[in-house]
C-alpha cells in the first residue's frame, strides 16, 4: 500500500481510553479506503475483512486517521488498502509494524 507514496504513522494518546493513529497514504483511489489489520481483536486478527478502517476528507486527503482501543495500541499491525470491489492490497514491509 502506499507505493510511491509518503507512508508514515504516529499515535495520539486521547482521554477517551484510545488512541488516534494517523497515517498518510495518497495512492488510494475514489471508493477505496485505508484500514489498520492486526494482532488484537480490534483490528481484525489479522482478518482483512474485520479490519479497522480508517477515514479521510477531501480536505485532509492523504492523512487518513482512526480511533483505536488503548488495549490495541502495543499490537503489531499492518496498513491495508480495501478497494472498492472488496479485495484488500497489504502493506509491502517486511515483518509488521
Amino acid at each position: 500500500t502506499c507505493a510511491g507514496g509518503s507512508r508514515t504513522a504516529s499515535l495520539i494518546d486521547a482521554d477517551s481510553g484510545r488512541r488516534r493513529v494517523s497515517a498518510v497514504c495518497g495512492t488510494t483511489s475514489v471508493g477505496e479506503s485505508l484500514a489498520l489489520v492486526g494482532a488484537h481483536p480490534a483490528l481484525g486478527a489479522w482478518d482483512a475483512k474485520r479490519a479497522l478502517v480508517m477515514e479521510t476528507s477531501p480536505e485532509r486527503f492523504p492523512t487518513w486517521s482512526a480511533e483505536v482501543p488503548r488495549a490495541a495500541s502495543g499490537s503489531e499491525f499492518k496498513f491495508v488498502i480495501v478497494q472498492a470491489g472488496g479485495g484488500v492490497v497489504w502493506e509491502p514491509i517486511e515483518g509488521n509494524r
